[in-house]
């Protein structure tokens, strides 16, 4: 078994190629790259805007989903957040 933390996943320009003053800079491109590293792992969390991981899910296929968690206080100081995608 394997994890992997996608921290700030977040936004997605919706292009194959992002131009220099384009943000976000992720693109589909990015996406691709990604999908092909999460295949190898079983557990992949991820925090942010949901349009990246939506598409991601598109491109993995079928076998994904995600399962969406609210922020939970731990120690009353620090959120903790889970994202476990693997279906």
């Amino acid at each position: 078994m394997a994890a992997w933390n996608l921290l700030a996943f977040g936004d997605l320009t919706k292009a194959w190629k992002t131009g220099e003053c384009v943000l976000p800079k992720r693109n589909f491109a990015d996406l691709h790259a990604i999908a092909a590293v999460i295949r190898h792992f079983d557990v992949v969390e991820g925090r942010g805007n949901l349009r990246a991981l939506r598409y991601l899910l598109k491109v993995l296929g079928e076998d994904w989903a995600f399962i969406r968690t609210d922020v939970t206080l731990v120690d009353d100081r620090a959120p903790d957040r889970r994202h476990p995608v693997p279906k």
